[in-house]
């Protein structure tokens, strides 16, 4: 089976961290990619943007924790799927 591995560059809108209920720690990114353009009226076209949820567990999520990103800076996130691509759906 084929294995998924992306590269995704942007700036962070959004961070998360903390524990699930079952004590697993985790480090939420929300992204946006893309371009935000000012109109006329002062309003932004957003439609040229992307948004990603991007989440670190355990260890790497700590790891994360500590390198001191902020909200609006610009990241490149490497995202690798390592379950194969496998995933059961509920029918």
């Amino acid at each position: 089976m084929g294995q998924a591995k992306v590269e995704i560059y942007g700036h962070i809108a959004d961070i998360q961290e903390g524990l699930t209920p079952k004590g697993k720690k985790y480090f939420k990114i929300k992204m946006a990619c893309g371009r935000s353009e000012k109109k006329t009226d002062g309003s932004y076209d957003n439609s040229n943007q992307a948004w990603w949820e991007l989440t670190a567990w355990n260890d790497y999520a700590s790891k994360l924790g500590f390198e001191g990103i902020r909200k609006g800076d610009k990241i490149k996130a490497f995202v690798q799927d390592l379950n194969g691509g496998h995933r059961q759906h509920p029918r």
